[in-house]
């Protein structure tokens, strides 16, 4: 438990920090978008592997930490008769959360083959032969399958292995669906697909952790935007002006964005903030705004470097006695205590220069105390 909580604490900590950088736009050029998602990635690895590893230093705390988890494990609650601890009914919500939230995303997937089966598949159009050129760009060979709707919904790509694309009828308008089909395919081999299939498992684990959802709003931004830095990159202001239409033309025409689970990504995102932020980074010249953070944005780096690394070497241990068993316990601490080293693997403790007893390991919180030989 302790792992768990001083996992979600340090990653908050880093998701804050995310949102700061993320709210002014001078941070965001394309090399600083790729740092962002980087840290961003680590941060969602460390919540996958919230366990104790043997390099990790144990930090002390025996304020506010100690008596929460006192509060968690010897409050009991009664019901129907039986007498069930706090932590243990936190523990059942929090399983139940992750059931339901599984059954969740089980009929999220069903709806959208049942829609995919219900749209147009496309051989032999322009469309797929656009398709096929981008393909040849990234000099790799995939299968794929376009489908067409008329249902008023954001171009979506889906599939870890083979995508499905979806391209609501709106789009064949004029020429945006060549950029829609682009950037979707720019998802594809960037690997989004399998990184939001990666994070939505780290949702349903941590439903509970209210920086979760900020972390998924984070992430689907800066996925987004770094996929639009990709695909105008080379674009000359012209196409540029078009991409940036075609975004508009989609985000006015979808009405739905009931097809979005962990095993698709879209066009356009529900968030008019983020959307936003996606047009002003394509179209306006941001290098009069970035002046003024070119010194702020190594000190915010390194303070993501600093708090991820103590993520990864410290673990927050509570430490506290029960009032109940403060007059018979006894705390060991460098003024009272000290060590004999047996040399034979055990020691013997020493309080208030009586002899205590005999260990066979000193533990983290010890380590402080003196050891003669």
């Amino acid at each position: 438990l302790s792992s768990i909580m001083s996992t979600a604490l340090f990653s908050s900590f880093i998701i804050l920090l995310m949102q700061t950088a993320l709210n002014k736009n001078a941070f965001l050029s394309k090399v600083e978008l790729s740092v962002l998602l980087v840290v961003t990635h680590i941060t969602a690895i460390r919540f996958l592997f919230p366990f104790d590893l043997p390099f990790m230093k144990n930090l002390i705390v025996k304020d506010i930490w100690p008596s929460i988890f006192i509060f968690l494990s010897d409050t009991e609650i009664r019901i129907a008769g039986y007498v069930i601890s706090l932590s243990s009914i936190l523990l059942a919500i929090w399983l139940t959360g992750i059931i339901l939230l599984i059954f969740k995303e089980i009929s999220s997937y069903c709806q959208l083959q049942t829609f995919i089966k219900n749209s147009a598949l496309q051989q032999n159009s322009r469309q797929t032969a656009y398709i096929d050129s981008i393909i040849c760009l990234y000099k790799k060979r995939i299968s794929y399958r376009l489908y067409i709707t008329d249902q008023n919904i954001s171009p979506i790509i889906c599939g870890l292995k083979t995508p499905c694309i979806i391209l609501p009828q709106s789009c064949l308008k004029n020429n945006f669906w060549m950029y829609a089909l682009e950037h979707e395919i720019t998802h594809f081999f960037h690997g989004d697909l399998y990184l939001n299939f990666l994070y939505g498992i780290i949702y349903i684990v941590y439903w509970w952790n209210p920086f979760i959802y900020l972390l998924k709003r984070q992430r689907s931004r800066l996925l987004e935007m770094h996929v639009d830095s990709i695909v105008t990159r080379n674009m000359n202001p012209k196409e540029k002006t078009e991409y940036l239409e075609s975004l508009l033309e989609v985000k006015r025409n979808c009405t739905s964005d009931k097809l979005k689970n962990i095993s698709s990504v879209s066009f356009i995102t529900n968030s008019s903030s983020d959307f936003s932020h996606r047009i002003k980074l394509i179209y306006k010249n941001l290098e009069g705004e970035r002046k003024g953070f070119q010194k702020l944005f190594p000190l915010l780096l390194c303070s993501f470097a600093i708090i991820m690394c103590c993520s990864f070497f410290f673990i927050i241990e509570p430490y506290g006695i029960k009032p109940e068993d403060e007059s018979i316990s006894v705390e060991f601490t460098p003024e009272t205590t000290y060590l004999i080293d047996n040399l034979d693997g055990t020691y013997d403790i020493y309080y208030n220069n009586i002899y205590f007893g005999t260990v066979t390991e000193i533990v983290e919180k010890d380590k402080a105390i003196k050891i003669y030989r």
